[in-house]
């Protein structure tokens, strides 16, 4: 019996050495990435793929999140998605699902485009093709022509010659490097995926001539402890050898200076933008104003600083921009770079609050009319006044207001989704389906429209956080 002791003892000591030798030796498949984990530092790129494989973001409640592609959405049954790791296309319930990213490219708005503004605060893009007693025609890239309730109407931006001046980045030449960091490939700031990659101490810059009014669009994906420098109006491609406004990124702040070659650097401000990094990516949008000295910072289509250089001249003398990663952790990512003329209008920013009984015009040289605006019609708009009746092209209006005498704000419903174009303005639609790259839905707004999904960059889901008007809560009512 003690023989059989011992050896029952030995047997198990040797099985204790020799059975994780076995098992580190045996290959384990990978693991299959359906569920991507928690969005951490450690795990978490906002959407790895999408920046350069191309790939669709789920984002839930919980903060996980998943790539791959969208394939089908019905409401109140369930998503379809394919990932490249799956077999079979997998179907998610909806109720926990905050967001999904879409990765395809936007076109950009033709010209000519539009901005309507309705009283429940969306945004839709268009011509201008007609406006009665009734109704608002416009036509769309997107969705062809829509028709709205004029009941429905806050404010018509009506189109601006708005002149490209610079989109990109397409190729590693057309800019200015600075790698002060040397290590051959590693370290390499380059272009791939029309995504400018720039390791920590290094720069990437490139005259585009910014204009005096400008609007400068782009999006970033952060590294691990990204600090980030912009140089703006800059007229040295080196850092710190010419004259420039500096625009900081860090952590939860966002700060603006002034860099003069002989004076040195001043701040201007500071703006606070909480949990920036937290999606590890983001739209910056800066709007300047050179005659003015006036700055507008924007974040995903939130205003988080404006400021005016009251120290001494416009600073920067030059038309350079330049993106330097100061951080040493990961390669700071920039794409979707556009250099445009501004309007002077600051995207998104909601209409000023005169609570009026009467339509108003104000007028591209701040002129101002206020009477009833009886029609808009081969780009003539007619308008009464008090003293007289005017008949003006609607290229000479800068903003038109609706009267709220009459005015209807669309109702709320359960399978409500805010649909976001490009510039981060969005409209609600109470959506049917999304099958085959279409959306189909309805709205108090329009009426009923089949959108191109290609169209958004972004779709926000269970958007309420109590029930919509049409929802029926009565089964619910006896679980207090």
């Amino acid at each position: 019996m003690k023989n059989c002791r011992v050896k029952a003892l030995s047997a198990a000591l040797l099985l204790s050495v020799l059975v994780p030798e076995m098992m580190a030796q045996i290959p384990l498949p990978p693991p299959v990435a359906v569920n991507a984990g928690k969005n951490t530092a450690a795990a978490a790129v906002d959407n790895p793929s999408g920046a350069e494989g191309g790939l669709d973001t789920i984002r839930f409640s919980s903060k996980d999140f998943i790539t791959g592609r969208l394939v089908s959405f019905i409401p109140d049954k369930t998503l379809t998605w394919t990932h490249p790791d799956a077999e079979k296309p997998i179907e998610f319930k909806v109720a926990n699902i905050r967001e999904i990213t879409l990765s395809g490219k936007q076109p950009a708005a033709p010209a000519g485009t539009s901005t309507v503004r309705l009283t429940n605060g969306d945004i839709l893009k268009g011509s201008i093709v007609k406006l009665d007693n009734e109704n608002l025609l416009i036509k769309t890239w997107y969705a062809g022509d829509l028709k709205i309730n004029r009941k429905m109407l806050k404010e018509i931006l009506p189109s601006t010659v708005s002149s490209g001046i610079y989109e990109g980045p397409s190729d590693i030449k057309e800019w200015t490097i600075d790698n002060q960091r040397g290590g051959g490939d590693k370290n390499k700031v380059e272009v791939t995926n029309k995504t400018l990659s720039i390791p920590g101490n290094c720069s990437a810059g490139r005259d585009v001539k910014l204009p005096d009014m400008a609007k400068i669009e782009f999006d970033i994906i952060f590294s691990q402890n990204s600090n980030v420098n912009i140089f703006l109006y800059a007229d040295q491609m080196a850092r710190h050898q010419g004259n420039s406004y500096i625009l900081n990124i860090s952590s939860n702040y966002i700060y603006l200076q002034r860099y003069s070659r002989n004076e040195g650097n001043d701040s201007i401000g500071q703006g606070e933008c909480r949990r920036l990094m937290e999606k590890n990516s983001a739209h910056f949008t800066v709007l300047v104003n050179k005659k003015l000295k006036a700055f507008t910072i924007m974040v995903n289509g939130s205003v988080v600083q404006q400021a005016t250089d009251n120290r001494g001249d416009f600073c920067g003398k030059g038309g350079i921009i330049s993106f330097y990663n100061s951080g040493s952790y990961g390669a700071l990512k920039i794409k979707n770079i556009l250099v445009t003329k501004w309007d002077g209008r600051i995207p998104n920013a909601a209409a000023e609050s005169d609570e009026s009984t009467k339509d108003n015009i104000v007028f591209s040289n701040e002129d101002k009319v206020t009477g009833k605006l009886k029609s808009i019609e081969s780009g003539q708009i007619t308008f009464e006044t008090e003293f007289a009746a005017l008949n003006v092209p609607i290229e000479r209006a800068k903003n038109i207001r609706f009267s709220n005498e009459g005015s209807q704000v669309a109702k709320r419903n359960t399978n409500d989704i805010k649909a976001f174009f490009n510039s981060d303005e969005s409209m609600t639609v109470d959506i049917q389906k999304i099958l085959n790259g279409k959306i189909s839905g309805k709205s108090e707004n329009f009426g009923t429209a089949e959108f191109s999904l290609n169209a958004f960059k972004k779709l926000a889901l269970n958007i309420y956080a109590e029930p919509g008007e049409n929802e029926n809560t009565s089964g619910d009512s006896t679980e207090e």
